[in-house]
């Protein structure tokens, strides 16, 4: 990959996870968001994993492969997101869903074979999370594999104009 495991990171987050199950809640923990496989590779975001799993299993926990898959973010864009913006600081673009379906089945079979892995390390339950509410999509959309997630998902959405959409959902 073009990245290091930050150890220190995954510490931290285990403090976190604990102090939540202390609390009678359940943590999601989000792997990646789906942009950054295209930029560390299926190998590295498979030893991520493996280190998140190997810190966490202990706990109550859910675990997202990805959030966002369908998201696409250029690197130089998505750096404007730190330290102190959110995701409305950034320009996003639908080029990775209309415009190239070949880089969106690659990146689809890519996170497809990271789920592959999680569910051979860990009997927790596995979701995925799209990011395209207004589309309709949810995760199931994005795995041929189903059958390795334990719940289907959806984007209950960013804004007001997309409020209705989660109770059209249920």
């Amino acid at each position: 990959g073009k990245g290091n495991i930050n150890y220190d990171y995954l510490e931290y987050a285990k403090k976190r996870v604990k102090l939540m199950n202390e609390h009678n809640m359940t943590a999601i923990v989000y792997g990646a968001w789906g942009q950054q496989i295209d930029w560390m590779g299926e190998e590295f975001m498979c030893k991520w994993w493996t280190e998140i799993i190997k810190t966490l299993d202990e706990f109550n926990i859910i675990y997202c492969v990805t959030g966002e898959v369908d998201l696409f973010i250029d690197p130089d864009n998505a750096m404007r997101l730190l330290p102190d913006k959110s995701a409305k600081d950034v320009t996003y673009t639908d080029r990775i869903l209309e415009n190239e379906p070949e880089l969106k089945a690659e990146r689809y079979r890519k996170w497809e074979c990271v789920l592959e892995h999680i569910k051979n390390l860990t009997h927790k339950p596995v979701i995925i999370h799209p990011w395209i509410e207004a589309r309709g999509e949810s995760g199931y959309n994005f795995t041929k594999k189903r059958n390795l997630l334990s719940a289907n998902t959806f984007q209950t959405g960013h804004d007001e104009n997309d409020e209705d959409l989660l109770w059209k959902r249920i």
